[in-house]
């Protein structure tokens, strides 16, 4: 997979699990990522592919919750359950995934 195709994966999973935190309120890890699997389309087979020590889907998924929160649209209420924040509720159109990883990028430096 190219850079350019593995960015635009991750941009439309930070999408989506924004989506799905707002719509359905605090939402625990688990249901987030098989919610999430279902809405894109992954496949099984993607979803065996290992990464490390967990599979590249829920490495991907992790690393999107961090970028959300990082950039300040949800929030860790409790361990393994993630809500919108303030500032996230305010996104009524949702949120824009290379926007969310550049301020997450920013952040970090």
């Amino acid at each position: 997979m190219s850079k350019f195709d593995e960015m635009r994966w991750q941009c439309r999973i930070i999408e989506k699990q924004f989506d799905i935190i707002r719509r359905i309120g605090p939402i625990c890890v688990s249901l987030l990522d098989e919610v999430v699997m279902y809405k894109l389309h992954i496949t099984k087979a993607d979803q065996r592919i290992p990464h490390g020590s967990t599979t590249a889907v829920k490495y991907r998924m992790a690393w999107a919750r961090t970028a959300l929160q990082e950039s300040g649209y949800v929030e860790n209420s409790r361990r393994g359950e993630w809500q919108v924040t303030d500032f996230g509720a305010m996104q009524k159109n949702g949120v824009y995934g290379p926007e969310v990883i550049k301020t997450a990028r920013a952040l970090v430096r």
